[in-house]
């Protein structure tokens, strides 16, 4: 597999101080939308990644703790930097939907983890096709506080004829 260039990005920016807060505003500007829940990419790397972000004001739901769609803010960067890292240099991949499930009220710093085996993940026999890869929220504490399966339509880049 040949490295792509968020985790070329992600793996220089590390070597340095405040790397991975430099690597996770220049993710974030990328999908700008990402900007609204200010994301610390904690680690990215061939099947995992992990991603957090911190409560803030701005993120609050009428209840006070984070909101419900800034969670799934947080899922789908999660998703995103695990395909990244994982997928082969010829497929490409495209959200086409996400299920979610809330399983406690999310307060604090919430950490997102996704782990797959990009072997057999991305099988190259069964593309075009759809995968689904996981995710979990937790909390400072460890308890989890959204689990979610990320569904993605897999195919092959067309190369220019």
């Amino acid at each position: 597999m040949t490295m792509n260039r968020f985790l070329k990005m992600y793996n220089d920016c590390s070597k340095y101080p405040f790397g991975k807060a430099i690597f996770s505003f220049l993710y974030s500007t990328h999908v700008p939308y990402f900007l609204t829940i200010s994301p610390i990419v904690q680690e990215m790397k061939p099947g995992h990644a992990s991603i957090s972000l911190k409560q803030k004001w701005l993120l609050h739901n009428h209840i006070k703790s984070v909101h419900a769609i800034a969670v799934c803010n947080l899922v789908e960067a999660c998703m995103a930097l695990v395909a990244e890292a994982s997928i082969p240099s010829d497929l490409r991949w495209l959200p086409m939907g996400m299920d979610v499930s809330y399983e406690k009220k999310a307060y604090g710093k919430l950490t997102a983890s996704s782990d797959i085996d990009p072997q057999t993940f991305f099988k190259l026999d069964k593309y075009p096709g759809p995968v689904a890869v996981p995710v979990i929220v937790r909390n400072e504490i460890g308890d989890i506080v959204t689990t979610a399966k990320v569904r993605l339509w897999i195919s092959k880049i067309k190369k220019d004829v």
